[in-house]
């Protein structure tokens, strides 16, 4: 909250939530970046490597600042772990096996961490799903069986 009222969104963010007239709002410079984010750790993986490039490169001007470095560092250990699991799920689904609940609830807490760190940078939600989702080599339709995992058990 401001001093009086709550703050008013820029332009930029308007448009990402979808606002009627996004020229009501006022525009802001882009932040610069106080400088270029580091290299990743040496222990990240090849496929941790990979998303942390796509992360850094997905980031808007100014989003990521060396500062940012260790919850860029969750995050992409959070993103890696999120599609091991989804890609386990998958296995078990074209397979024909029902997802284990535990599976299913790590998960459902990955999906939890990922959002958590990805929020915590400032990625729009937009680009929070972009971040999760597996590169697709198979049919759409295989990974819709995916989405529906379990039916609640009260409906």
């Amino acid at each position: 909250m401001g001093k009086h009222g709550p703050l008013q969104q820029s332009a930029d963010t308007a448009k990402l939530k979808g606002a009627f007239r996004p020229s009501r709002y006022r525009s802001k410079p882009h932040r610069s970046p106080a400088g270029q984010m580091p290299e990743p750790p040496l222990w990240f993986s090849e496929a941790q490597r990979a998303i942390w490039r796509d992360t850094v490169a997905r980031a808007q001007d100014g989003m990521l600042a060396p500062g940012n470095y260790d919850n860029v560092v969750v995050l992409v250990v959070a993103v890696d772990r999120h599609r091991t699991l989804a890609a386990r799920a998958m296995e078990l689904t074209t397979a024909g096996v029902e997802i284990p609940t535990q599976l299913e609830q790590q998960l459902r807490l990955g999906g939890v961490e990922v959002g958590r760190a990805s929020t915590l940078l400032g990625f729009p939600p937009a680009a929070r799903f972009r971040l999760v989702s597996l590169p697709t080599e198979g049919e759409p339709e295989e990974w819709a069986k995916l989405f529906a995992l379990r039916k609640p058990a009260n409906g």
